[in-house]
């Protein structure tokens, strides 16, 4: 085996839920002061930003920044079933950009990925003695999946509380925006 040294930031494992997306389902748009990993196990509809609308379905993965508004909404007959973890510490970039915007990508092998999510679940509802440490260890074996599958990179971030309208704002200015150099550009 070759030894590789992978850097991934400190990372802390926020939130883990399976949903069912009913019919009662409000699909109101919110944020989150962490990165999401949204997995659709089955059924399809769309995945809502504020000026952006995806179509999504079973074996879609989907990462959402911090503070990047979104939601999810089913189709009528086919409603979703998915994993949500929310994770504290990390963005992720395509390799080459600047800025960690949302990443939508179709797993080919759906069942390794949802084993993941799974068994992270089943940890953490287990909240048995060493549930956390197993929980952080398989969460690092999915970003190294997932970095190694989409060529993306892991970037640490200080994850910290802010209202949504500062965080719209911020998320406007990361969008438009880039420093290069000590020098700041507005992208064309």
């Amino acid at each position: 085996i070759k030894n590789t040294t992978i850097q991934i930031p400190q990372i802390c494992l926020r939130s883990v839920s399976f949903s069912k997306d009913d019919s009662d389902w409000g699909s109101i748009l919110h944020t989150h002061g962490f990165t999401e990993l949204f997995l659709v196990v089955n059924g399809k509809g769309n995945f809502l930003f504020k000026d952006s609308i995806y179509p999504i379905k079973s074996g879609d993965l989907i990462i959402i920044p911090p503070y990047v508004g979104h939601t999810e909404q089913s189709l009528k007959d086919t409603p979703l079933e998915y994993y949500v973890l929310g994770i504290d510490g990390i963005i992720f970039t395509k390799k080459g950009e600047q800025t960690a915007e949302q990443i939508f990508f179709h797993l080919k092998n759906k069942a390794v990925f949802t084993d993941l999510f799974s068994q992270i679940l089943r940890e953490a509802r287990r909240n048995e003695y060493g549930a956390d440490a197993i929980c952080q260890h398989l969460l690092k074996i999915l970003i190294v999946k997932i970095t190694r599958l989409q060529n993306l990179v892991p970037l640490p971030v200080q994850n910290t509380h802010i209202a949504k309208e500062c965080a719209y704002i911020k998320q406007y200015l990361d969008s438009h925006y880039i420093e290069y150099a000590g020098e700041t550009y507005a992208y064309e």
